[in-house]
């Protein structure tokens, strides 16, 4: 769940349920071990070759393996197994199973029926633990037997059917009857509650059910082998709004539990929500260091970095996750735009070149993508100012301006263009046509405070640029004070005619988002609300897209620290609503 404080305005979200909830289905039957296929992950060729052996003289029908963890990654991308067995340390120090464990139940790349077993020579307290918090289906100690790894097999299969009644409540979006199974163990305290109050609590949270949320998870946090539930419960505090506890929460969690990864995810996201990019930057270091191979968090310190103007931290984090995984459906192309940045401004054209040759393959495969068009614009560009070609420089920035006012460009195409901007030559940087395109993007993204800094530090601090900003800022804020202050005096159409306004003129969506807020509030009041709630709600469509990163902090996908579900919550869309 994210931080209410991310954009430091009010909007109304609706999650809207399917129009029939689909029928109950029965608990899936377990097919025949010889129907099964199992990945196994291993550095040592001679230690794979005996598992994969193993495997099949037990009678697993079908097994494949992969050397290290980005292989594995892109095959569990790509089909699916019923067992995953990895084994805990590679050759590449940088790269572990509990590391592959958490990217894949970070991005729901594990469907619930595929067990995973770490295998390790490790049986220390520490190892255990890790393994239960990532939900690890079992341990394979070495050395091992062929009955050792039967039984595994067998409990790990167990363990899935005793819970598949939850998981196809999960599976049929039945997410209420889901929660009623789960807790229905919890209170029994029958096989694999704990296991049951981890789903019911992500499943609660999931549904904006808080309150149980946190009364569940209270009654959980104490346990000191349940460090998740502490966790969740600060994630739910933030999403009641109770940011500071929240807060509180999690710095202690992070001093009691100073390995646990998912921890400073949390503590990360509410740092940047807040506007504490140093702190945050930080933390991500932190999170890296734990956990090397994690492409993710090393896309967060990487353009955490470059925010901050660290661009030779940058490139190396940023590097490193190209080589963890570029085929990955983790990667993000954002990536590759920060890269050839940094590459510029650290005089590394083959930098540069790389990454508009990488994002060049990449808008191949998708064609249709603005977003793509316009990242591959900025190594385009880049690398004729480090030719020297002013030309060709000038028309791939003047591009990328020019869809400054489409429906699509976002604070990220924003922050993009005026970093950009900032490394255009001095004569094109004070240019009239420019200060009108720096006040033009300033009018449309500045939402919040945090997104006004996110865009001062995208243009480098540059004097000029940030004062542009922060007078757009002060704007943008005035008319929605106006605007506030017409609505309390019972002036609702007049507030909402200056909004609509100046949404419209500036393409701001804090604007927009209020005149449909202060619609649905004075209702009542207003003779056309419904024609004028229509109206918002397509300039909303068109123009509140939702922030998917602040300062490269992803924010659209799983919350760190939650349970990898197959099943989606309901859909969630931006409409006005009574």
């Amino acid at each position: 769940m994210e931080s209410p404080s991310a954009l430091s305005y009010d909007f109304s979200i609706e999650l809207v349920a399917p129009a029939k909830a689909p029928p109950a289905q029965a608990a899936p039957v377990q097919r025949d071990i010889s129907a099964t296929r199992a990945l196994v992950v291993d550095g040592q060729p001679g230690s794979r070759s005996l598992l994969m052996a193993q495997l099949r003289d037990i009678g697993v029908g079908m097994v494949k393996h992969a050397a290290c963890p980005s292989d594995a990654r892109v095959l569990l991308e790509r089909g699916a197994y019923d067992f995953v067995f990895c084994e805990a340390s590679f050759p590449d120090p940088d790269e572990s199973g509990h590391d592959l464990l958490e990217e894949l139940r970070r991005e729901r790349l594990l469907p619930y029926g595929t067990a995973f077993i770490m295998v390790t020579a490790e049986a220390d307290y520490g190892a255990v633990r890790e393994a239960a918090e990532s939900v690890v289906d079992g341990y394979l100690l070495r050395p091992y037997s062929t009955q050792n790894l039967s039984d595994r097999v067998h409990e790990a299969r167990r363990r899935k059917q005793a819970l598949a009644d939850v998981y196809a409540a999960v599976e049929a979006g039945r997410t209420d009857h889901a929660i009623e199974l789960a807790m229905a163990r919890v209170t029994a305290k029958g096989s694999y509650w704990r296991l049951c109050a981890r789903l019911a609590a992500e499943l609660l949270l999931q549904a904006e059910r808080l309150d149980e949320a946190v009364d569940l998870l209270q009654s959980l946090a104490e346990d000191s082998t349940m460090g998740w539930a502490r966790l969740a419960l600060s994630r739910a505090r933030a999403a009641r709004g109770e940011t500071a506890l929240a807060r509180r929460e999690i710095e202690t969690l992070v001093k009691d539990s100073p390995d646990y990864a998912d921890a400073y995810d949390v503590l990360g996201m509410l740092q940047v929500d807040q506007g504490e990019f140093a702190g945050a930057l930080e933390t991500y270091r932190t999170a890296s260091r734990l956990t090397p191979g994690c492409l993710l968090r090393q896309q967060h310190n990487g353009t955490l970095a470059f925010y901050a103007g660290a661009s030779e931290e940058a490139l190396r984090c940023l590097e490193r996750v190209v080589a963890l995984g570029l085929e990955s459906r983790l990667f993000d192309a954002l990536t590759l735009a920060l890269l050839a940045l940094c590459g510029h401004d650290l005089g590394q054209a083959k930098a540069v070149s790389r990454a508009l040759e990488q994002l060049q393959a990449f808008q191949r495969r998708h064609p249709g993508s603005a977003r793509l068009r316009r990242m591959t614009l900025v190594p385009l560009t880049l690398e004729a100012l480090g030719n020297g070609d002013m030309a060709a420089a000038r028309a791939g920035f003047q591009r990328l301006a020019g869809e400054h006012r489409s429906d699509s460009f976002d604070v990220e195409a924003a922050t993009l263009l005026l970093a950009l901007a900032a490394r255009m030559p001095a004569d094109l940087r004070h240019e009239p046509e420019l200060t009108s395109l720096r006040q033009d993007l300033a009018r449309r993204c500045c939402v919040s405070r945090v997104v006004s800094d996110i865009l001062v530090m995208a243009a480098g601090r540059d004097p000029q640029t940030a004062e542009i900003i922060l007078t757009a800022h002060a704007e943008i804020h005035g008319i929605a004070e106006r605007a506030v202050a017409m609505s309390a005096r019972q002036r609702p159409r007049q507030a909402i005619k200056l909004l609509l306004e100046r949404g419209r003129a500036t393409l701001n969506a804090k604007l927009i988002d209020m005149a449909a807020m202060i619609a649905v509030r004075h209702r009542a009041a207003l003779e056309d609300a419904d024609a004028m709630l229509d109206l918002i709600s397509q300039l909303q469509e068109r123009y509140c897209r939702p922030v998917t990163h602040l300062a490269g902090v992803m924010r659209a996908r799983r919350p760190p620290g939650a349970l990898a579900l197959r099943g989606q919550p309901a859909v969630t869309r931006r409409r006005p609503s009574a």
